[in-house]
Parts: structure tokens; C-alpha cells; sequence
């Protein structure tokens, strides 16, 4: 392990070589187009490809709490890099949830966090539950399997928290998939 994948929100991925932990050096970084809104909240590369593939989550939450009047604001999505030239990250494919390309507000559909065990990739989705997908083929992951959230009402104490149901996190101890 001598490389460090740090997400760095609107700055994007970025890759610091920390063979020399006192001085560690920038690699690379990955970052959303300039017309993206970014959001970048965890980077993770996929052992399963040899330091080759990273996933990043935008954990996007401005549909709600749009606090920059963006029109038309999604709740952000999965992103999956090559890193054969980790100076030069290269987006190749995303993912998203049923609701995570829209602006709905009867939940939260942003991503959280990644993890991933051999060729899969397991994402906690909030109100979208739990999805897992095959990214053998990263530049084409197949969706294999999910648990989606229940749909119930907060209770009046919860009211303006998160919906009841949204899941925050996801661990994977096989056979076991926790959220």
C-alpha cells in the first residue's frame, strides 16, 4: 500500500504516493467536468484489478439544501476510473440508482460509501438501499443484486433528519452483507 486515494469534494480524487509518509508526493487526480457540481465524497481503489481501478461516490445533497440555486440538481452517482496512468485518472463509466439522476424530495438518493470485495462493488444509496453491482467489465457494471430501503414516513421527531429506512453504510464480511 503506497498509494493514498483522498476525496477532496469539489477538487475531485485525488492520488498521493506515500511511500515517505513524512513527504507524501501528488500522483494524479480525477475530478468532475467543470459544468459538474462535483461532490466527491469517497475514492476507493478496487484490489481485484491490481491498482487499475478506482470507484468514487458524489455524495450530492443539494436537491433538498440547494444552497447554489442549481436548476435541475441531481443527487450525484458512482464514477469508475481507470488508473492504468495514475497521473491521469480516466472516467469510463457510472452508475446510478433508480432515483439518483433526478431531483425528487420524498427521500435522499445520493451515494455514500463504497466497498468492494473481488469483483464487486457494494454502495449505500440512503433512500435507494443497497445496491450491488458486477464491475468485472468496470467500463460496463452490471447491476446484480439490491435491497432497497422501506418507504415509510419519518416519525414527527424526525422530521427534516433522514427518512426512516436510509441506509448510511454498507460492510461486507462474506457470506454477510451488513448495512
Amino acid at each position: 500500500a503506497t498509494r493514498l486515494y483522498v476525496s477532496y469534494w469539489d477538487a475531485g480524487m485525488v492520488i498521493l504516493d506515500i511511500q515517505d509518509l513524512a513527504h507524501p508526493r501528488m500522483i494524479g487526480r480525477g475530478n468532475s467536468s467543470a459544468e459538474e457540481e462535483g461532490d466527491m465524497h469517497s475514492s476507493l481503489e478496487v484490489p481485484y484489478f491490481g491498482g487499475n481501478i478506482a470507484l468514487t461516490t458524489d455524495e450530492d445533497f443539494s436537491p433538498v439544501f440547494n444552497l447554489e440555486s442549481v436548476p435541475s440538481d441531481i443527487w450525484g452517482f458512482v464514477r469508475v476510473w481507470d488508473l492504468s496512468n495514475p497521473a491521469a485518472p480516466r472516467q469510463i463509466a457510472s452508475i446510478t440508482s433508480p432515483h439518483s439522476n433526478s431531483a425528487r424530495p420524498d427521500g435522499f438518493y445520493a451515494v455514500h460509501n463504497p466497498v468492494a470485495w473481488r469483483n464487486l462493488a457494494f454502495f449505500s444509496w440512503y433512500t435507494d438501499g443497497v445496491r450491488v453491482y458486477d464491475i468485472a467489465t468496470p467500463s460496463s457494471p452490471q447491476l446484480v443484486g439490491f435491497f432497497d430501503a422501506p418507504r415509510v414516513p419519518p416519525p414527527e421527531s424526525m422530521r427534516g433528519g433522514l427518512p426512516v429506512g436510509a441506509f448510511w453504510g454498507v460492510f461486507v464480511r462474506p457470506p454477510y452483507i451488513y448495512a
